[in-house]
């Protein structure tokens, strides 16, 4: 995402970084019809692109541990949203 557009969304929105290994990003995505970014790529084409797209979101101004049960990552996404 370039500076521009990070900007933009950082001055009108909450940015949350939701930290999650690759290994289970991986998991969750592989199998999901209709993603256009991992059409003929492989596992590490996939796990550089995470890599050089999470230096970006880790300048969000929240982090929320993304590896624990869904539930529990959107309660704590909640609780940023509303104080």
């Amino acid at each position: 995402m370039d500076d521009d557009n990070w900007a933009l969304i950082q001055d009108r929105a909450m940015t949350v970084y939701l930290e999650v290994p690759f290994p289970m990003v991986w998991g969750r995505i592989r199998n999901v019809p209709g993603r256009p970014l991992l059409a003929g790529r492989s596992v590490s084409d996939v796990q550089e692109l995470y890599e050089r797209r999470r230096q970006r979101y880790e300048e969000a101004a929240h982090r929320v541990d993304g590896d624990r049960p869904p539930g529990e990552v959107a309660r704590d996404v909640m609780k940023l949203w509303f104080g």
